[in-house]
This record gives structure tokens, sequence and C-alpha cells, in this order.
């Protein structure tokens, strides 16, 4: 019984407003709308400027990745080249020690020489090329260890920055989908079902 007194004094209240009064509190209404779709708008606003900075952060990155890549690309491509050319150094000096060793031969044979000094001769100069030979092929193998050294730590290095730049990145990303989230439920939004 109490509840139908309830009911009936509400509809009274209603029906007491007047037509002034219905259009005040439909002006009210308005206004908070407005003040909420301006907030609204100013909310939007912030979160694009905020993932504009994101894209633009990420595309500084990759633009100084890009260039750490080519920065790499041109040390390879220098040591591969420094590496070509003292081979092929070393292939005329081998070549320019055989044609030595050839006229020396020749001379032995020609001359008639005695056989002790030349054969001293000989030796020394064999131990000679053998010495440098074996100085050379050391130098290729010590630089062939350094090149790898050189490069394995460039690749390293780079794969380092790649993996920082991928965890902030990812980082970045989920604390800006957080701040979308949020202000999707103070909208009473959820964006699952977006």
């Amino acid at each position: 019984k109490k509840g139908k007194k309830k009911g009936t004094a509400k509809k009274k209240d209603s029906s007491a407003l007047t037509e002034d009064d219905k259009v005040k509190q439909a002006q009210r209404q308005m206004e908070l709308l407005r003040t909420s779709l301006a907030e609204a708008r100013d909310d939007a606003r912030r979160t694009t400027s905020r993932m504009i900075n994101v894209a633009n952060d990420l595309e500084h990155k990759s633009d100084a990745l890009a260039t750490q890549e080519e920065a790499t690309r041109d040390i390879t491509s220098d040591l591969t080249r420094q590496y070509k050319l003292m081979q092929s150094q070393l292939m005329s000096k081998i070549l320019d020690l055989q044609e030595v060793n050839r006229v020396l031969e020749d001379r032995l044979e020609v001359t008639q020489r005695s056989l002790q000094d030349t054969r001293i001769q000989a030796e020394k100069t064999l131990r000679e090329k053998e010495d440098m030979i074996a100085q050379l092929t050391q130098r290729i193998q010590s630089m062939e260890s350094a090149y790898e050294s050189v490069l394995n730590e460039a690749l390293d290095a780079m794969a380092s920055k790649v993996e920082t730049a991928r965890d902030k990145w990812e980082v970045e990303s989920y604390v800006v989908q957080q701040r979308n989230k949020d202000v999707l439920m103070e909208f009473g939004l959820s964006h699952v079902a977006l």
C-alpha cells in the first residue's frame, strides 16, 4: 500500500511540471551533453596526438636502424674489399717468389758455379721464402679471425639494438592501448565490442 502511495506522488510531481520547467530541464540536459561531448573531443585529440608522437618516434627509430644497417653493410663491404686486395697482393708476391726461384735454378744450370755455394744460397733463399710465406699465411689467418670477430660484434650489436627497440615499442604500444581502454571504460564502452 505504501508503494502505491509513492507512485501516485511521483505521477503528481511529473504532471505538476510546467512547460517552462520541462524546457529548462531539457536545456540543462543538453548543456550537460555538450560538456561531455567537449570533454570527449578533448580526450580524443589528446589520444590522437599521443598516437602521432608514438608513430613519429617509431619512424625515427626505424630510420636509425636503417642507417645502422647501411653502416654495417659499408663496413662489411670495405673489409671484404681489403681482404680481396691483400689476397691478391699475397698471390702476386707468391708468383714473384716463384719466378725468382725459377730464375735462380736456371742460373745454377747455366753458370756451373760451385755446387756448395749454390746450395748455400738456394737453401738461404728458400728459407726466406718459406718464412715470408709462413708470415703472410699467419697474417691472413689473423686477419680472417679479426674480420670474423668484427663482423660478429657488429651483428650482435645490431641485433641487441633491434631487440631493445622492439621491447621499448611493445611497452609503449601497451601503455597507449591501456590508456585507450581506460578512456573507453570512462565512457562506458568496451574495447572488445569495438
